[in-house]
């Protein structure tokens, strides 16, 4: 389940992180932080909830979320 939980993480983090470095770097080039044109949002989001579903996975398979 760890292995589960860190390979979610990873495959959520990574995209995430580089859709958000995308934006900036895109932002400071143009002056425009969203460009409609980009389809980097719904990327960033799916990244972000994988990430977060690797998180919580890996929290209750520890034992620090859920029934005590």
């Amino acid at each position: 389940m760890r292995e589960l939980a860190l390979s979610l993480f990873v495959i959520g983090a990574v995209p995430f992180a580089t859709g958000i470095v995308y934006y900036l770097v895109d932002g400071h080039r143009t002056g425009v932080l969203f460009r409609k044109k980009l389809p980097w949002f719904p990327i960033i989001a799916a990244g972000w909830a994988l990430g977060a579903t690797g998180v919580i996975i890996g929290m209750v398979s520890s034992g620090q979320l859920g029934p005590r």
